[in-house]
C-alpha cells in the first residue's frame, strides 16, 4: 500500500532494474457491474528525488554538465546532437557502450518524447547505421578519441560555411523581397543543415580509414558545393524581380565565392562544383 507520505518513497536500489513507476495513487475496484478507478492526492513522489532525473537507467542519456538527464527539444536528433551522444564527453549512456557481438556492425536508435513550452513536440526518432568499422573504432578508447576529436571538427567547419558564406550570400537575395530577412535566411540554412545530415554520419565512418588532412579538406570542399547548392535552390525558389533575378544572382554567388576564399582559403571547390 502507498498512502502518499514522503517516508514511504522508495529507493532506486531497493527496485528491479525493470521497475514501473506508479505515479498517481489509482485503485481498480469491481462496482455495479463495472470497475472504478478512484484515486487520491500525495504529499510526496512514490520514488526517492534523484537530482535531474538520473536514474541510472541504463537508456537514459545523462547530460553531464548539467547534471540530468538529456532534454529533447522539437530539433530531436540531428547529426549534431547524436555525435555528441556517440564521441563527445557531455553525454553518458551505458547502452551505448560497444561489444563484442557487435563486430559485425550495429544500429544506433536514438528515440525520445520531445518537450515544448507547456506540452510534447511529439517523439523524436533517428537510426543511424553503424558499420563495423565504426563499432571497432567505438570500442577502442584510442580509436574513438579519435573520432572524437574529429567529428566536432566536422560541426565547426559546417557552422563556420553557414554563418560567414553562406548566410552573407542569402542576404543578398533576401532583402528588398519582403519576406523577414532572418526568418527566411533561416529557413535556407536549415536546407543546408538537412542536406549536411543526410550524409554526415556515413562519410565520418568512410573517412576515419583514410588520411585525416586530407579527408578533412574533401570534407570542406563538398560542404562548400552542398552550400552552393541550397544557394542555386534559394535564388529560383525565393521571389525576385524579374528585372533583377540575375543581377542579385550573381551578387549572391559573388558572396559566397568571396566568403568561402576568406574563410578558406587554400581549399579549390568551385571548378569541381
Amino acid at each position: 500500500s502507498w498512502h502518499g507520505q514522503d517516508a514511504e518513497a522508495l529507493s532506486f536500489d531497493a527496485l528491479d532494474p525493470f521497475f514501473v513507476e506508479v505515479c498517481k495513487r489509482l485503485r481498480l475496484r469491481a462496482k455495479r457491474g463495472g470497475i472504478e478507478a478512484p484515486n487520491a492526492p500525495t504529499d510526496a513522489p512514490r520514488l526517492q528525488k534523484r537530482l535531474g532525473g538520473v536514474t541510472g537507467d541504463l537508456w537514459s542519456a545523462e547530460d553531464r554538465a548539467e547534471q540530468s538527464i538529456l532534454m529533447v527539444r522539437d530539433g530531436g536528433f540531428g547529426y549534431r546532437r547524436v555525435q555528441e551522444l556517440l564521441l563527445g564527453s557531455t553525454y553518458f549512456c551505458r547502452a551505448l557502450d560497444a561489444r563484442p557481438e557487435d563486430r559485425d556492425g550495429a544500429v544506433l536508435i536514438a528515440r525520445a518524447l520531445a518537450r515544448g513550452d507547456g506540452g510534447t513536440e511529439g517523439l523524436q526518432e533517428r537510426v543511424v547505421p553503424l558499420p563495423p568499422t565504426a563499432v571497432r573504432r567505438l570500442g577502442s578508447a584510442d580509436a574513438r578519441s579519435a573520432l572524437g576529436a574529429l567529428a566536432p571538427d566536422r560541426v565547426g567547419v559546417v557552422e563556420k560555411i553557414q554563418s560567414s558564406v553562406l548566410y552573407p550570400a542569402l542576404a543578398k537575395i533576401i532583402v528588398g523581397t519582403g519576406e523577414k530577412d532572418k526568418e527566411a535566411r533561416a529557413r535556407w540554412t536549415r536546407a543546408f543543415d538537412a542536406e549536411i545530415d543526410r550524409v554526415f554520419f556515413d562519410r565520418l565512418w568512410e573517412d576515419c580509414e583514410r588520411d585525416r588532412e586530407g579527408a578533412q579538406r574533401a570534407w570542406i570542399r563538398d560542404s562548400l558545393k552542398s552550400a552552393w547548392s541550397v544557394l542555386q535552390a534559394a535564388i529560383e525558389g525565393v521571389p525576385l524581380p524579374t528585372a533583377r533575378r540575375v543581377e542579385i544572382g550573381s551578387a549572391a554567388e559573388s558572396t559566397v565565392e568571396g566568403c568561402a576564399r576568406r574563410q578558406f582559403m587554400d581549399i579549390e571547390w568551385r571548378s569541381e562544383a
